[in-house]
């Protein structure tokens, strides 16, 4: 989701100042740069990753000289899967190249377009939303009026919880992740 209301982005941006160290096995600002690199070759804003306790999983900002992605600190841990980053990073790339259009009357962002990109350039994202409504489905709550996906206020509670492998969501059925979902 690309943020664009002045007080949230306000808040995001205090919040990249001083954001969470990154807890996991790998430079997620290098595969954000590599995923950037292979697929959005004309994006030419410099994408910076930070992890922040924001209201939604994840969600871009886009301003003139820069973009900032921002993923949620439920997700900073050692055992989320590279690929469940590489989905959230693709997913949010995406909402600097896709514009906003205007379906039945309503601005949406996640049109057909955008699941067109997203179903070609992650093509196992079924298998990261098991990984992730498995994980957090506690904490979580689908906005559809809004087109995000929320934490909720007790996602403490199961910040440190037992995760599953990537592995053992991956022999999961399609029609057990829950439906598309939006970040």
């Amino acid at each position: 989701m690309i943020i664009t209301n002045p007080k949230r982005v306000r808040r995001l941006q205090a919040a990249r100042r001083s954001p969470y160290l990154p807890m996991l096995t790998f430079d997620i600002q290098t595969l954000c740069k590599k995923i950037a690199k292979a697929h959005f070759p004309d994006l030419r804003l410099p994408v910076f990753v930070s992890f922040v306790e924001d209201e939604t999983l994840a969600c871009v900002v886009k301003e003139t000289d820069r973009a900032d992605i921002f993923i949620h600190v439920l997700m900073n841990d050692p055992s989320t899967p590279r690929q469940v980053f590489h989905h959230v990073l693709t997913h949010e790339l995406i909402h600097l190249i896709v514009p906003y259009e205007t379906i039945n009357g309503k601005e949406v962002s996640h049109t057909p377009t955008f699941w067109l990109h997203e179903t070609r350039l992650v093509p196992e994202r079924s298998v990261s939303w098991t990984w992730i409504w498995r994980s957090f489905g506690r904490c979580l709550r689908r906005d559809y009026k809004n087109e995000r996906m929320c934490v909720t206020k007790k996602w403490k509670s199961y910040a440190n919880s037992t995760r599953p492998s990537w592995g053992a969501c991956k022999r999961v059925q399609p029609s057990d992740t829950g439906g598309a979902c939006t970040l």
